[in-house]
């Protein structure tokens, strides 16, 4: 094992560390995410992410650990991003120092010019550390800032009670002769990749390409944490869902609907098959990884939901119940040193305001709800 060297009396900074003991560091702490994982680099690979992490030792243990992707872009620039990261076996605020130092160091090292980071959800802590150390809030979120945490560790009774009235009359009213969910293979992507294509033709998005799904299926399924859930009316796949199991938390990454058979609820069924799924896996929670954080703050609040926003897909999501989060923020740096002085000019500036674009998928934080569009 190579490492940096001792960084502190007790700490060492080691960045080599092996997959697997990476992963098993990460499902061994509460509130860590797939994204942090090595399988989530592997998937990124393809598309020319390449990654590094640090993690800091104590006697030998990872106590704190970081991934950073990061990639070339417009053959001038390498960005990086450090989605749900860092990750802390222990609240020290001497670790969160002695971390941001070593991440610093790496994004010298790679020579990055742009750098962004966004604390997993037990990672509030990290925040004044990122400030202190010359990192802003970013204007766009390379992970969800809000999401719905739903505890499928109760009986099907308790569920459906936590659950808005309209939601569990859909479920009450399902008629397994015209409807039917199961889970679905590898086979069943193209299936799984038409809905959601058609889903995005609907409502102006592109989604990732077949290839991105079965990377992702190959990678996952090799540990049995991926699964499939088609719904199918007279013999038609209709809705599909697309999850993956990460430590204790069942995690929704795409959903599609075809937009036949509204009367039969498909998507409803979809995601009540996985909340039972989930919790007949043994799994404690459901994440719908992400909601409009400006209608999260309004639920949290209890303050009234504008026309538009409970005509969101976001709305149709809370209608399951559960506990609104909100997480932290994504955070970011420019090195000056690497962009020069063109990043104080205009055209520097909007260059700025591309990457961030680029990076962020569009999906600005600070965007209102009324420009939410349903995706189901």
């Amino acid at each position: 094992m190579s490492t940096t060297g001792h960084i502190s009396g007790e700490f060492e900074a080691c960045l080599d560390v092996q997959a697997a003991e990476w992963n098993r560091f990460l499902e061994a702490v509460p509130g860590s995410h797939h994204l942090q994982s090595t399988l989530w680099a592997e998937l990124k690979g393809p598309l020319s992410w390449e990654a590094d992490r640090v993690a800091l030792r104590r006697k030998g243990a990872i106590v704190a650990a970081i991934q950073v992707l990061h990639r070339l872009v417009g053959g001038c620039v390498r960005v990086g991003y450090a989605p749900r990261g860092p990750v802390f076996a222990e609240e020290n605020e001497q670790l969160s120092g002695l971390l941001i130092s070593e991440l610093l160091k790496l994004a010298r090292r790679k020579k990055l010019g742009y750098l962004t980071v966004q604390p997993p959800q037990i990672g509030a802590g990290f925040v004044p550390v990122l400030l202190a150390n010359g990192f802003a809030v970013a204007p766009f979120e390379v992970a969800p800032t809000a999401t719905v945490l739903i505890d499928v560790q109760h009986s099907a009774a308790d569920l459906l009670a936590g659950m808005r009235r309209s939601t569990r009359r859909a479920i009450h009213k399902h008629d397994s002769s015209q409807l039917r969910v199961r889970a679905g293979s590898e086979s069943d992507l193209v299936t799984f990749h038409a809905l959601l294509s058609a889903t995005g033709q609907r409502h102006g998005f592109r989604p990732p390409n077949l290839e991105y799904f079965q990377n992702m299926w190959r990678l996952f399924a090799a540990s049995d944490d991926i699964v499939l859930f088609l719904a199918e009316a007279h013999g038609e796949a209709v809705a599909a869902e697309l999850d993956v199991t990460f430590g204790d938390t069942l995690v929704t990454k795409r959903a599609g609907w075809s937009g036949k058979f509204p009367e039969l609820h498909p998507a409803v069924m979809v995601i009540w098959t996985a909340l039972n799924w989930a919790r007949d896996r043994g799994l404690r929670y459901y994440d719908m990884e992400g909601f409009d954080p400006v209608l999260a703050r309004l639920v949290i609040e209890g303050a009234e939901i504008p026309d538009e926003g409970r005509q969101s897909h976001h709305w149709f999501k809370y209608g399951f119940g559960g506990k609104m989060v909100m997480l932290p923020e994504n955070y970011e740096t420019v090195r000056l040193s690497v962009l020069g002085q063109m990043y104080r000019t205009t055209w520097g500036r909007r260059l700025s305001a591309l990457l961030r674009r680029w990076l962020g998928g569009a999906r600005f934080q600070k965007a209102s709800s009324t420009a939410i569009r349903s995706t189901r």
